[in-house]
């Protein structure tokens, strides 16, 4: 029986974020003023001055739509792909798990946060909304190219249905 099923989420934005989304926006302020007063000096080099005031518009929109991150979990007949979106413009595949070969997935907030905390860890992966998230779960898995690696994630029912089928054993939760 093959297995498709995909879910999207949206990482929040941390206070970290926050505050570097409104320094970039002074920062943004504070350059396009500057240029006005060097262009107000010299108004015969305008066409350049308002070339540069486009161009740091558009970096500045280019740099705060970056903050907007989306995961995209795809559970295809026992392998799921994490794909990380920025802005809906670029994405990149941050790792292909095979459900056969996890050591554990269980609930952040659950009974197996000893099996969370005690590995030593090569990669840690967070493609989660937050780890704080009641939703979240975590998977250890001793992958081929990245080592051992911790991915935290919030997969929906149909995920965690679809890796009970393969590897009931080890998916716990709901």
């Amino acid at each position: 029986m093959d297995v498709f099923v995909e879910h999207m989420v949206t990482r929040k934005n941390s206070p970290i974020d926050m505050l570097k989304m409104f320094l970039l926006t002074v920062a943004g302020v504070v350059l396009v003023f500057v240029i006005f007063l060097v262009m107000s000096q010299l108004p015969s080099f305008a066409f350049l001055f308002l070339l540069a005031i486009f161009g740091a518009c558009w970096g500045w929109w280019h740099l705060m739509t970056s903050f907007r991150v989306e995961f995209e979990y795809t559970l295809t007949n026992g392998e799921m792909d994490v794909d990380k979106i920025v802005a809906q413009r670029k994405r990149k595949r941050l790792i292909t798990v095979n459900l056969r070969e996890i050591e554990i997935m269980a609930p952040m907030n659950g009974d197996h946060q000893r099996d969370f905390e005690n590995h030593s860890l090569k990669t840690k992966i967070d493609a989660s909304s937050s780890p704080q998230s009641p939703k979240a779960y975590f998977l250890i898995v001793n992958h081929d190219k990245q080592g051992l690696t911790r991915l935290i994630f919030e997969p929906d029912e149909r995920i965690l249905s679809g890796a009970k089928m393969v590897a009931a054993r080890k998916v716990f939760g709901q």
